[in-house]
């Protein structure tokens, strides 16, 4: 529950805050993580292919450096019974996941298909801009509200909603040497609150579906057709900073 406050933001009208990333290099962070992601896959003549995974995780970032207004991140993920991840990654001002650098020395081509805007707390689109509670803002893909202003642990935050339509496409290879394609959209709806004097999150949840049409190519000198299906796909998350 939030503490109702009225606040002054530096740079910004007594009446508005500021909800940009400003993290400090040296800054560390530790999340718990919950990631349950549901699938559905279905192709003509089978059925369905149905999985239900949920992931309880720890991420502890500590940022490497700040340049130009892009942070550069080093995530640790650890889950009970497998070894420790870690990723180095970059987000910008308004808190988006821009880049992964590497994962334990490898290329980011390694990582495969991971739920990474789940996994990064930190990944939650902000304006940068003034906004007042009440406020909605566009940016992008995406559009969210500043619901209100409180008190959380002695630290002065703002709930934010949000909701996010991005296109996804994806090839990977078959175990028989085909291909499989896909392509749809993510549609995200997340609820945060972030901490106003750096940007960084206190904790959040989201929703993230998509429906994808699905395409399996045989392999190369085989003859046949493609075969064409769905893959739906359902992601929950909940993060919560750990002190």
């Amino acid at each position: 529950m939030l503490v109702g406050i009225g606040l002054a933001a530096t740079g910004c009208r007594p009446d508005t805050v500021r909800l940009a990333y400003r993290p400090r290099a040296g800054d560390h962070t530790r999340y718990r993580v919950v990631v349950r992601t549901i699938t559905k896959r279905t192709l003509p003549g089978l059925p369905d292919d149905v999985a239900d995974d949920t992931a309880r995780l720890t991420a502890r970032q500590t940022v490497l450096a700040v340049t130009g207004g892009v942070a550069r991140v080093r995530v640790v993920l650890s889950r009970p019974g497998g070894p420790d991840r870690t990723l180095v990654v970059r987000f910008d001002r308004s808190g988006a996941l821009l880049a992964v650098d590497s994962i334990e020395g490898l290329p980011a081509s390694a990582l495969g298909r991971l739920g990474l805007p789940e996994v990064f707390p930190g990944a939650g689109v902000a304006p940068g801009t003034p906004l007042r509670p009440g406020q909605r803002w566009h940016a992008g893909r995406s559009r969210g509200r500043l619901v209100e202003l409180g008190i959380e642990h002695h630290r002065h935050v703002a709930r934010v909603t949000s909701h996010t339509e991005l296109p996804a496409s994806a090839r990977a290879p078959t175990a028989d040497g085909g291909t499989i394609d896909i392509g749809g959209t993510e549609i995200t709806d997340a609820t945060a609150t972030r901490v106003i004097d750096t940007g960084e999150v206190e904790r959040s949840t989201s929703t993230t579906t998509a429906r994808f049409a699905l395409r399996i190519e045989p392999p190369p000198g085989q003859t046949g057709p493609a075969v064409d299906g769905t893959l739906a796909v359902t992601v929950g998350a909940e993060v919560t900073r750990l002190f």
